[in-house]
């Protein structure tokens, strides 16, 4: 009885699957610049070709294994429920063979999941094969190069994917949210806005890619900069290994090439340009003792800290960056505000989980947002205690804090 039963799901399971796989096989992702004939994928301008086959290994293949694993079970265990051998079950999971939909129906029965699963599956990534094969003619690779790629893992494509995706949104938030923003701040202040900065930044933050992108160029930007660094994070690093903080910030998300090469120069790290800063005590002095600017991120070696704090130490008292070292509460966001462009709003505060990750922060471009944001950053900076303020306690506390004094 049971036996029957499974057989007349898998039946109804087969024709179902078999219908969907045929109309997958006649046109697949054709809006997306690819159609499917037989055993080949061309697209409509004839520049890559390869066989749609191997690609659906791919596919198939290791969603079986990935399966297997979560449901704690060896290939000999999955190979002798499904009724099939282990040797055959190897090739299937490595990509060598296409399963039948009968022994497919078996191997979903056995991992609880529905043939429609995979053939969800399979439209999912032919579409998104159609949009990585579109991308990487728009951008110039030669036929064999995109025939290597295509036929990668799917999580090598969808990797690479996400980061050409990443790579092609303007660094600039959205009008609805940067509206938002703009609101906050003026209702409550730098500080109290905290809370509802990170609201818009959980429903439309950056992925790391845009984000650095426009942290950089915001850095390149010649004029006055205002930072206010309430938590650890990348703004206002102040480190050599800003590369390793991004990677632990953003869970090892890709960096855009540009950045990449900015921060090995260390642009972004230097105390050369016209800067006010505002800094949590807290945050600064555990950087100093422990050269540690991200929890759980690199440690800078003590001989660069200690370099780092002398340099802080004298820009300060020569007067070429203003700095505020304060234990006035400052919120949970970090900002960088360029007094003739962009607002750069960074937190730390949805890291949480994998969903998550690409919600890095908000950049907001214009004049009217920098004005408004800098002229909430100046009733900041007034508020705060005098000897927070004042260079020469400033430059005392990081001496007594870094053990380094100013030179001359």
């Amino acid at each position: 009885m049971y036996a029957a039963a499974i057989l007349l799901r898998a039946n109804r399971e087969y024709r179902r699957a078999a219908s969907r796989f045929r109309a997958l096989s006649r046109t697949a992702t054709g809006n997306a610049g690819f159609t499917l004939y037989g055993n080949y994928v061309f697209h409509r301008e004839g520049c890559a070709m390869s066989q749609r086959t191997v690609i659906q290994r791919q596919r198939i293949g290791p969603a079986i294994r990935k399966l297997r694993r979560i449901n704690d079970l060896t290939l000999d265990d999955l190979a002798s429920q499904a009724g099939i051998s282990a040797s055959h079950l190897s090739r299937l999971e490595r990509g060598q063979t296409l399963p039948s939909f009968t022994v497919l129906a078996q191997i979903a029965h056995v991992l609880g999941v529905s043939v429609d699963d995979f053939v969800q599956l399979e439209l999912d990534v032919t579409a998104l094969d159609a949009e990585f094969g579109d991308s990487l003619q728009q951008l110039g690779f030669s036929d064999d190069a995109k025939r290597e790629l295509l036929a990668g893992s799917i999580e090598l494509r969808r990797a690479l994917m996400n980061t050409i995706r990443a790579l092609a949104v303007a660094p600039t938030t959205n009008r609805e949210a940067q509206d938002a923003a703009l609101k906050a701040i003026a209702e409550h202040g730098l500080v109290d806005a905290s809370r509802d900065l990170n609201r818009v930044i959980k429903k439309v933050g950056f992925s790391g890619v845009s984000f650095t992108r426009g942290l950089v160029w915001t850095l390149d930007t010649p004029g006055e900069q205002c930072y206010l660094i309430a938590v650890p994070g990348l703004i206002g690093h102040l480190g050599d290994n800003i590369v390793g903080t991004y990677h632990a910030l953003a869970h090892g998300e890709a960096v855009d090439p540009q950045v990449s090469a900015a921060w090995s120069d260390g642009a972004t790290s230097s105390l050369d340009i016209n800067k006010r800063m505002i800094i949590q005590r807290t945050v600064l002095e555990n950087f100093l003792r422990t050269g540690a600017w991200l929890r759980g991120g690199p440690v800078t070696e003590p001989e660069r800290v200690a370099q780092i704090a002398q340099n802080l130490i004298d820009d300060v008292a020569a007067g070429e960056v203003v700095l505020a070292v304060t234990d006035v509460p400052l919120g949970d966001v970090n900002m960088l505000i360029q007094a003739e462009g962009d607002v750069v709003i960074e937190s730390t505060k949805h890291r949480g989980s994998e969903s998550e990750r690409a919600r890095l922060g908000i950049i907001l471009r214009g004049r009217s947002a920098s004005q408004a944001f800098a002229a909430r950053y100046d009733e900041l900076w007034n508020s705060l205690p005098a000897d927070d303020r004042a260079a020469e306690r400033v430059v005392a506390w990081i001496e007594q804090v870094a053990g380094v004094t100013a030179a001359g």
